[in-house]
């Protein structure tokens, strides 16, 4: 019996015992190794796993310890930023200085040309011009003429409150004189003046009246007659 119960290859009797080689070796043929699966490239160990544990430790401090370091400059930065953004807002900025500036001259403005008076080219026109030459109180003047019974009316309205007794005698006297010595020019037979004074109580304002006639006025002396003697030379008169 095979005391290790191993079964035994069947050998017939009287035969040698062949001798056992194993599965890769022949008889005559040297031994050869058996062949092995390929095997993976093994990875070299990178710096941080080739240092030892210490090392290991020392280099995880250094980065923890520069970070931290970054993170505080950043943030000194942040502060020194803000805190002179802050200085730069609280300052009141500057304005600018305007100059005094003197004022400009305001230029005169242009006096217009007064016009020149043409010469009246109506019988009324020229009247009017005489009257006004002549006149002392007077300040309007109305005047009419009738060519056919050549009959000339002026309106003299008088300064306010100029109309009295004195002022009407005087005022008839200069412009019956200016009127009759130019009658030539105008052609007027009868010649009436009434005077108006708007200030005046009297009814409608009108406070005297004058009138003479050709005849009368070419034998009147006038350069040598005052107010009252040439009043009573007057064809009719009237003090309201």
């Amino acid at each position: 019996m095979n005391p290790n119960n191993q079964h035994l290859p069947f050998q017939q009797p009287g035969s040698q015992p062949q001798p056992k080689y194993p599965p890769f070796q022949q008889p005559g043929i040297p031994p050869q190794m058996p062949p092995f699966p390929p095997q993976p490239p093994q990875k070299k160990p990178n710096w941080f796993q080739r240092l030892s544990k210490r090392g290991k430790i020392v280099v995880i401090a250094s980065i923890i310890i520069a970070l931290f370091m970054c993170s505080a400059l950043g943030n000194a930065v942040n502060v020194a930023t803000k805190q002179q953004t802050s200085q730069q807002l609280q300052q009141p900025t500057p304005q600018p200085t305007r100059q005094a500036t003197s004022p400009k001259p305001t230029p005169p403005k242009p006096t217009p040309p007064k016009p020149t008076p043409t010469p009246a080219t109506t019988v009324e026109g020229r009247v009017e011009q005489l009257a006004a030459q002549a006149a002392q109180y007077g300040k309007e003047y109305f005047v009419a003429y009738a060519p056919e019974n050549k009959i000339l009316l002026i309106e003299e309205t008088m300064q306010d409150g100029t109309g009295t007794e004195q002022n009407i005698k005087e005022e008839c006297l200069r412009l019956h004189k200016t009127i009759w010595q130019n009658q030539s020019n105008i052609g007027q037979e009868s010649f009436v003046l009434q005077l108006y004074d708007k200030a005046s109580s009297k009814d409608l304002g009108y406070v005297g009246a004058c009138q003479m006639r050709i005849e009368k006025a070419q034998t009147t002396p006038w350069d040598s007659l005052d107010a009252a003697s040439a009043w009573e030379m007057y064809d009719s008169k009237s003090i309201f």
